[in-house]
């Protein structure tokens, strides 16, 4: 299973990065600065293949605020 999980090593919690059922984040990547966490999110049209489009992701990680930053991609 294809997730990216973000831990808060202060209190344990853990938030998983996809954003629904059949979702799939992968490729995760940090920004130099340590602000940003790049990764690609993709939905699975029908599992377990094909997908669908790919997007490239963007989650501030001060704010928690999650955008998408390049168009769907096959």
């Amino acid at each position: 299973d294809l997730q990216i999980m973000i831990k808060d090593l202060s209190t344990g919690k853990e938030v998983r990065l996809d954003v629904g059922k059949k979702m799939w984040a992968h490729y995760p990547k940090f920004s130099s600065d340590g602000r940003f966490l790049y990764f690609s999110l993709a939905r699975a049209l029908e599992l377990p293949y094909p997908m669908g489009p790919y997007r490239l992701m963007r989650l501030d990680l001060n704010s928690n605020q999650m955008e998408q930053i390049s168009p769907d991609v096959l």
